[in-house]
């Protein structure tokens, strides 16, 4: 999905792989599946630039949603979502 895992993800200036992760979260939260979105979530929210400004509103996206979610927990972060694949 999007590519294969990476453990140092390279710069996507056009950001597709950030949108696909994202998109891709969306879709499974809509349809109920709620460990596949958020692990799509959190592979998006891993790409997102560490300095997330205002710049460009798609950098929060991914923390927004998992704010408004409260997925944010003790878990390993994408470890689990990488022993998967």
């Amino acid at each position: 999905i999007c590519g294969s895992y990476e453990e140092y993800p390279v710069l996507d200036k056009k950001m597709w792989k950030l949108n696909a992760w994202f998109y891709l979260g969306l879709y499974y939260d809509a349809t109920g599946d709620i460990e596949e979105s958020k692990k799509c979530m959190k592979m998006a929210l891993r790409l997102c630039t560490s300095s997330a400004s205002a710049a460009d509103i798609v950098h929060t996206l991914p923390m927004l949603h998992m704010a408004r979610r409260d997925w944010f927990d003790d878990d390993d972060d994408i470890d689990d979502f990488a022993e998967d694949e």
